[in-house]
């Protein structure tokens, strides 16, 4: 054995000092260990989303089931036709214009509903060794009381309003007290300016309170969005407009709620008005808590107000605790007294919709924008929910000072959207390291609703999907030819050419278990 000793000076020319060899490798491991909990926090939220996207799609589906147990009552069985115009072609004579069932006319807006809501599928990653899945996309209708596509609404614009406040924080919080403003009506018997739907004339009336009012000095810029749902109390459909507005510093909130109050109670005869500092729910627990069921029991929310020492990160939560009641599909339920509360009626675990509201909306609503912004965030293209290219055209300040939701068809299209931050589809649920293609197999389903996902109540397993060892065996779980590019599954996917977007295999499977669907409806 020779014994020898290394010159660290020379060496040092290389790779530094002792110290600074050992300070590299310990940094290295820190950078490791925090790509692998960044890599562990997108696997996470991913699940989250497609946890959430799974249930979306059962909700559509049980309302789906609902509408279609309605209209047979109703003389309407819809459930062996796979498409609306199938429907239309067995209840109208095109020929002669002779109608062929008369409920069909009163219901066709009901029956467009169904057949969107039956729209969907997801792209699943399989991952080999573990059987572990990740949710790639998710096929949905565009119909504006898509439950899937609203919740996919909902996360792009608290992505895109979070983006803004990072971006002009220092200017916002600098000349304006951002706040939340809520303006109902009075409708008493469950009518309001002589109608029993009046969401567009509230829009209207909000619209005039900000451009032609004294108001207006007050309401700068900002975002808003109509709510509509059933009144517990029997006073028929609540609508109100949530916003969120920046008031320049000068005036003080309470100068301008009273001004907000008075005017609006002119325009409209409404007194039940909320105007306050944005503000975000935090939980308090009981100080004299002495174990974990006290403390359940005694927690409760208190609000905490957004001041001029507020952080980047409270204006964020005060921000979504406003955003939150957009684009909301659970207000369709009936309700049912409970105590002093009103809660989901639901049969079993299943909730109940109300579908002479859900008709009236749809009555109402096809051309209607419930949402939109005004002032100096009209134009801000940062903003843009409907991601319009830069060219596109606008409409002028003479034309409006809002800009509003493109209104979504309500017919034959469908999306594709994918679920969370591009960057965890490369990541392995498995290892979390960054994957080769050739590390997965790609596979869609077409009842997503089936797919099942643990709850949250399981700490190492929450949202976490169900591990799939034996794909045969699974069902509604098809293998995709692996020369097909994204925009080309896409395209055989809304075309409905399975034999081309599975192999070979999978769409005999998919044919045999079709089949099966179809004769046990």
């Amino acid at each position: 054995m020779v014994a020898f000793e290394i010159d660290w000076r020379e060496q040092g020319k290389h790779f530094g000092s002792p110290d600074t060899l050992l300070d590299n490798i310990r940094n290295n491991r820190e950078n490791a260990a925090l790509v692998l909990e960044k890599h562990k926090g997108l696997v996470s939220s991913n699940n989250r989303h497609a946890y959430k996207i799974a249930n979306k799609f059962k909700q559509q589906i049980q309302l789906s089931n609902q509408i279609a147990d309605y209209l047979k009552i109703n003389d309407l069985d819809i459930t062996h036709y796979k498409k609306y115009k199938e429907v239309e072609k067995a209840c109208i004579d095109f020929e002669t214009g002779e109608i062929l069932n008369e409920r069909f006319l009163d219901n066709k807006l009901l029956i467009k509903y169904y057949f969107e809501l039956r729209k969907r599928g997801v792209f699943l990653k399989h991952f080999k060794k573990t059987g572990k899945t990740q949710i790639r996309n998710a096929i949905y209708s565009r119909h504006k009381l898509c439950a899937v596509a609203n919740y996919l609404k909902y996360k792009r614009l608290v992505k895109i309003w979070k983006s803004y406040l990072q971006t002009n924080f220092e200017k916002l919080k600098g000349d304006y007290i951002p706040l939340h403003i809520v303006l109902t009506v009075p409708h008493k018997e469950g009518i309001w300016n002589g109608k029993t739907f009046y969401a567009n004339d509230l829009i209207e009336k909000f619209k005039y309170l900000r451009t032609k009012t004294k108001c207006k000095k007050y309401l700068s810029g900002g975002e808003y969005n109509c709510e509509n749902k059933q009144s517990p109390n029997g006073n028929g459909i609540h609508s109100h407009l949530h916003i969120l507005c920046f008031m320049p510093k000068e005036y003080s909130i309470n100068e301008a709620r009273e001004a907000i109050v008075n005017e609006w109670q002119r325009l409209t005869g409404g007194f039940i008005i909320h105007c306050e500092s944005l503000y975000y729910k935090e939980k308090v627990m009981h100080q004299y808590a002495e174990n974990l069921q006290e403390v359940q029991q005694s927690s409760r929310y208190q609000k905490v107000y957004i001041t001029e020492h507020s952080s980047l990160q409270d204006w964020e939560k005060g921000m979504l605790e406003t955003l939150k009641y957009h684009f909301k599909s659970d207000d369709y339920t009936q309700k049912e007294q409970i105590g002093e509360q009103y809660k989901t009626k639901t049969v079993g675990k299943i909730p109940q919709y109300d579908l002479d509201l859900i008709k009236t909306i749809l009555a109402n609503t096809q051309n209607l924008n419930l949402y939109g912004r005004f002032g100096f965030c009209y134009n801000d293209k940062s903003l843009n929910l409907n991601h319009q290219k830069d060219n596109a055209p606008q409409p002028s300040e003479a034309e409006g000072t809002e800009e509003t939701e493109i209104p979504q068809p309500q017919g034959e299209e469908v999306s594709m959207g994918k679920i969370e931050n591009t960057e965890a589809y490369s990541i392995s649920p498995e290892t979390f390291e960054k994957v080769e293609d050739t590390d997965y197999t790609l596979l869609y389903c077409t009842r997503p609703e089936t797919l099942y996902y643990h709850s949250k109540t399981k700490k190492d397993l929450a949202f976490a999907p169900k591990m799939l060892k034996d794909l045969k065996r699974e069902k509604y779980l098809y293998e995709i030819n692996s020369i097909l590019s994204v925009p080309q599954q896409m395209k055989l996917v809304s075309a409905g050419n399975f034999f081309e977007l599975f192999t070979l295999d999978s769409f005999q499977k998919y044919q045999k278990e079709e089949k099966l669907c179809t004769t046990t409806k």
